[in-house]
This record gives structure tokens, C-alpha cells and sequence, in this order.
């Protein structure tokens, strides 16, 4: 459920990163589909993957791994950075906080931290060069601090929820274990009183009736019985 819904607003989200892609095409020169492309292909595979399959598979490393590499490619995507409009922001900084938090719900979890403080100090580098608009730094610090508390927070929350379910799972499947356990041996306990029970009333009382048989009429109804 985690998996298609997150797939689902990232697939949601990607729209925009398009769009101002497009919009900013006018700026870039080489690769630039090419990067935006290499960047869309980990959405498409985790919606893919989590409807049909269930989860996320590895598309959320590759998620990040292509957005990290977009950052530190960017640059040479600029024509001319002279030419970049006032209060320019490159569009993969739309793609930067999704991948921080495709990478703090995957495992290892030390990962998903070591990406987070990469990532933020990365596109915090970029934002503050000339390739990136020449933001100011407060700015770009503030936009850094954004990523790593929304990331972070996001992760946190997402796995809590997940560890909670595991856990309720895991003491459901125990509960449910036992209750087999028990009615098994519920319904040895039955089956052991309704053989006795048989044995008791019905065979026992037989071998009694033939062994006390002193007539003919006596021993037909035993052997009857």
C-alpha cells in the first residue's frame, strides 16, 4: 500500500519536474532530455513495480543514484549562464527531495542518511554557483535545511508506519499460530473423549452382554450387538 501510494504521487509530482524542463530547455544545450529522460525512468519503474509486484523493488537507489547525477551534470548542460534568468532554479530541484526520500525508505538505512547530507550539500553547491542561478547563500542554505527536514521527516514517519505494521503483522501471525496450536489439540482432546466415550458405552457394555449370555436368546443379542 506504502508502495503504490508513494509511486503514485511521485508519478503525480514528476509532472511538474517535466514541465519546467521544458520550460528551462531554452537554457540547456547537450543532454538535456537525455538527463531528463534517465531521471523519469526510475518513476516509471516504481509505479510499475509497485502495482504489479507489490513494492518498490531497486528503482528507489536508482531514483536517487540519477538525480545525484543530474545535480553534478548540470553544469554542463548550461549554455551560457549569463543568460539565466533572475531567481533561475534548475528543475532538478524537484526531483531532489522525492530522492532523498526514495533513499531513507530503502535499506540500509545508514544509506538513506549518507545520501540525505550528499544530496542537500550538493544541490546546495549548485544553487549558489552560476550554473545554478548564483542564489544567495541564505537561500540556498534554507532550501538545503528544507530537503534534509523533509527527507528526514518523511522517512522517519514512513518507516515507523512500516516497522508498526511488520510488528502487528508479525504478533498477528504468532496469534494466529497459537490458535491453530490450540485448536489442534482441542480437537485431538475431542476426538480422545468421543473414541473413550465409545469404547466405554458401546464396547465394553457388549463384551459384557455376550459375556453374561446364559441363553440362546441371550447370546443372538449379543452377537447382534
Amino acid at each position: 500500500m506504502f508502495s503504490r501510494i508513494y509511486s503514485t504521487v511521485l508519478a503525480v509530482l514528476h509532472l511538474e519536474v517535466i514541465a519546467n524542463a521544458v520550460f528551462q530547455s531554452q537554457y540547456l544545450g547537450l543532454g538535456k532530455w537525455w538527463v531528463l529522460t534517465y531521471t523519469s525512468v526510475p518513476i516509471v519503474g516504481m509505479v510499475a513495480s509497485s502495482w504489479l509486484r507489490g513494492s518498490l523493488g531497486f528503482w528507489p537507489y536508482v531514483h536517487g543514484a540519477t538525480v545525484l547525477i543530474a545535480t553534478w551534470r548540470w553544469p554542463l548542460m548550461v549554455v551560457d549562464p549569463a543568460i539565466l534568468p533572475e531567481n533561475f532554479q534548475a528543475w532538478v530541484w524537484w526531483l531532489v527531495g522525492t530522492a532523498t526520500i526514495s533513499m531513507g525508505v530503502a535499506n540500509p538505512r545508514w544509506l538513506g542518511w549518507v545520501y540525505l547530507v550528499v544530496a542537500s550539500a550538493s544541490w546546495y553547491i549548485l544553487d549558489t554557483s552560476i550554473y545554478g542561478g548564483s542564489g544567495a547563500w541564505d537561500t540556498a542554505m534554507q532550501n538545503s535545511v528544507y530537503v534534509v527536514l523533509l527527507g528526514g521527516a518523511v522517512s522517519s514517519l514512513v518507516r515507523l508506519s512500516r516497522d508498526g505494521a511488520r510488528r502487528a503483522d508479525e504478533a498477528n501471525s504468532i496469534a494466529i499460530a497459537k490458535a491453530v496450536q490450540q485448536a489442534q489439540t482441542d480437537a485431538i482432546e475431542r476426538e480422545r473423549q468421543r473414541i473413550d466415550a465409545l469404547v466405554h458405552d458401546h464396547v465394553l457394555n457388549t463384551l459384557l452382554v455376550a459375556a453374561r449370555a446364559s441363553s440362546e436368546a441371550d447370546q443372538r443379542s449379543a452377537a447382534q450387538a
